[in-house]
């Protein structure tokens, strides 16, 4: 207790915060202290252990205390050699393109929770594996980044930023989470196995990989999530609160999607491949959506398709939520044979309906319909025309309206291949009316008699002179 004689003759309180701060001390005194090195690619090889490569010169600590920063353009590619501890690694603005390789597994980096930052125009490049010590933000600021390696979350939170693009190819595992803030996009390639979930806050998430997001669950409060480099099949439950699944390539959902507002936007099919019982509210298609199994939009309360989007019944059973309303503003439902029901339908801009002519007879049943702008095409209707002017039922698939839908909306109705206008039959289906082969007898009816008309007169006052 020597050298602790200078706590004699103090007050116990005294001593006791005497003793405390000679323990912080002692303490601080066995710690690195946090420092920047920079690298400047100094020195005769890409080492990170060459301190002639750092400014200042020395190799930094490895300790998890240091900040890295790349600069320049010299040694663009090196090696943190034999595995590094620290806190943060940042390219700065005017860094080339660097590329940080590894030789052997144990060039590895664990970052202690400063997270990785490119200030810089150039797209950098990090192929070796990570450890995530905390959770931390790597931010694609002003330019891309790529990892290669394996990324371990352990229990951390991964937030991916920034308005340029960030890229995983290699696998992320552990029990963490992954977060898509910024404009940027974030495409995970990589066979991953994270159970934690990935949220989508902001900007895109691409999955270049059917295990992309790993095993956990996804949810959508903004931005978009696509498929990347090809069709997808994912099996992760969905939720949505916001944003929209976009994009060019089809993507497939077989697990459960639940939430109050679907969004597809981009010209890729949305299939829905499972019930849905926790999808709720409504369902707005800027491209295309199918529906893959029963039920997969069991619990919904609209569906609406604007131009460019699509709905196709695609599975054996109930799709949709019989009261559902179904607005047409631009878009095209596909009946596929199917028969379903829906509640209103609402035609509010020029919009298709596609049958299917052929040996499988299904039916379309609406509640009521109404109408404020542009018509509804109907394709793939088949039927007979009647030369008694009576319209008659239709021979494969149908169309059937609950209640009349008044005059306003049967005249904007167009069955392909027969005339403008549709009538309702006392069983509620929608039928073209009139034919062709009528409108031609009629005429020519009307004609004929015309000619009878003048052709007496004149033969009267022949006999007459």
């Amino acid at each position: 207790m020597k050298n602790l004689n200078f706590l004699q003759g103090s007050s116990r309180r005294d001593q006791y915060l005497q003793a405390i701060a000679l323990v912080a001390g002692l303490m601080l005194t066995g710690a690195s202290q946090a420092a920047t090195f920079t690298w400047d690619g100094g020195g005769a090889n890409a080492l990170w252990s060459n301190p002639v490569n750092w400014a200042p010169d020395g190799a930094p600590n490895n300790d998890g205390t240091d900040d890295i920063h790349m600069a320049g353009v010299v040694r663009t590619t090196n090696r943190p050699n034999a595995g590094w501890d620290i806190n943060s690694l940042t390219f700065d603005a005017g860094a080339g393109a660097f590329t940080l390789n590894k030789a052997f597994a144990s060039d590895a980096i664990a970052l202690e929770g400063g997270g990785v930052v490119n200030n810089s125009v150039n797209s950098q490049i990090i192929n070796n594996d990570i450890s995530m010590q905390a959770s931390q933000t790597f931010n694609a600021a002003a330019g891309n980044l790529t990892f290669g390696g394996i990324i371990d979350l352990f229990s951390t939170t991964l937030t991916v930023d920034g308005a340029n693009s960030s890229t995983f190819g290699g696998v992320i595992q552990g029990l963490g989470t992954v977060v898509k803030n910024g404009a940027g996009t974030l495409t995970l390639s990589g066979p991953s196995t994270f159970s934690g979930g990935a949220t989508i806050s902001a900007g895109v998430l691409a999955l270049g990989n059917n295990s992309g997001a790993g095993t956990g669950p996804i949810t959508l409060s903004g931005g978009e999530l696509q498929a990347s480099g090809g069709s997808r099949t994912i099996g992760n439950s969905v939720t949505f609160s916001g944003g929209a699944i976009g994009g060019s390539q089809n993507l497939t959902l077989s697990g459960v999607a639940s939430g109050a507002a679907l969004v597809k936007n981009g010209t890729g099919t949305l299939a829905l491949g499972s019930a849905n019982p926790g999808l709720t509210g409504s369902v707005v298609a800027n491209g295309p959506i199918s529906l893959d199994a029963a039920n997969a939009l069991q619990n919904v309360t609209s569906v609406t398709l604007n131009t460019g989007g699509g709905l196709t019944l695609n599975a054996t059973g109930n799709h949709v939520n019989d009261s559902a309303s179904l607005t047409l503003a631009g878009g095209t439902l596909n009946g596929n044979n199917k028969t379903e029901t829906f509640g209103a339908l609402n035609l509010t801009a020029s919009s298709t309906i596609n049958l299917t002519a052929d040996s499988t007879s299904g039916s379309l049943t609406f509640a009521s319909g109404s109408r404020t702008a542009g018509s509804l095409t109907i394709n793939g209707w088949s039927g007979t025309s009647s030369p008694s002017s009576v319209p008659t039922a239709g021979t494969d698939d149908h169309i059937f309206l609950s209640a009349d839908p008044g005059s306003a909306f049967l005249a904007a109705v167009n069955f392909t291949g027969f005339g403008t206008g549709a009538t309702r039959l006392a069983s509620g289906e929608l039928v073209p009316v009139p034919e062709p082969r009528t409108i031609v007898s009629a005429i020519a009816l009307f004609g004929f008699g015309v000619w009878r008309f003048f052709s007496s007169r004149s033969t009267k006052k022949a006999r007459l002179a």
